[in-house]
């Protein structure tokens, strides 16, 4: 059994977002398979988010007192629980500190998608001359005017045609418009056609990213997210981190810490 100041260091680096998505996926099949480190974790969070709320050097004077005194053994678990909250409760109530510890998003990932999506800029070719063109520039008229059913069926159309030379582009369009019809399995499907080196890359990465988010698939969407967040290069970069460390920790509190009750 680790140390309980070895558990507080993990548990914090998960409650602040700074786990990769594999070492989040290793702790999480920990505290599901072993009941003593659950229960060591679950305390460490509490006592993690006491310090948090109360920034008080005292408290955790007090509170580390106190945990020192909990129930032991594999048949206390449950209670150990229950002590560990009326132990934050009273060093609350003897320094005078009041906070909510049943910490949840403030939006859900649906929501969180909604507040991101927007479109990128869009541009059409100047005296297009040829009917391809004529027809490209149309997708792109409907695509920024928000109307994606019909953009995608005419960038369908486009991708078809030997003779378009915008096929980047277009499956980006194509993407963007599925993720904003609901279609997110098809979404994920036209981004990853993106050319890895064409102007279009980090555009589909952050709107594959999106469309993890929306289907809520949140381990792919947090290694997505990932992805962005490390690149050096993408104008998005500062968005996806605070997303990972704002957001993301809350989102994957239902499955771990404070809810085996």
């Amino acid at each position: 059994m680790q140390e309980p100041s070895e558990i507080f260091d993990l548990v914090e680096r998960y409650e602040r977002g700074r786990m990769s998505a594999s070492e989040r996926l290793t702790l999480e099949k920990r505290y599901t398979s072993d009941e003593v480190f659950a229960a060591e974790a679950d305390a460490q969070m509490i006592a993690l988010r006491l310090m948090d709320e109360a920034g008080d050097q005292a408290l955790k004077a007090e509170l580390t007192a106190m945990l020192a005194e909990k129930p032991q053994g594999r048949t206390v678990l449950m209670s150990q629980r229950s002590w560990y909250m009326a132990a934050a409760a009273a060093v609350l109530l003897l320094l005078g500190v009041y906070a909510i510890y049943t910490q949840t998003a403030t939006l859900s990932p649906g929501e969180l998608y909604a507040a991101h999506f927007d479109l990128p800029p869009v541009s059409n070719i100047r005296d297009a001359e040829t009917p391809t063109e004529t027809a490209w520039n149309e997708a792109l008229g409907q695509f920024r005017d928000a109307q994606f059913a019909p953009a995608s069926q005419s960038l369908t159309t486009l991708l078809a045609d030997t003779a378009f030379a915008h096929t980047s582009e277009a499956h980006l369009y194509l993407g963007i418009s599925y993720l904003a019809l609901d279609k997110t399995d098809e979404a994920i499907a036209q981004l990853a056609l993106v050319e890895a080196q064409s102007t279009f890359a980090r555009d589909a990465s952050w709107y594959t990213a999106l469309a993890y988010l929306k289907a809520e698939e949140l381990e792919k969407a947090m290694t997505a997210f990932e992805a962005v967040a490390n690149d050096e290069t993408h104008y998005r970069r500062k968005e996806a981190r605070e997303i990972l460390e704002e957001d993301f920790p809350a989102f994957f509190e239902p499955y771990m810490f404070l809810k085996k009750e």
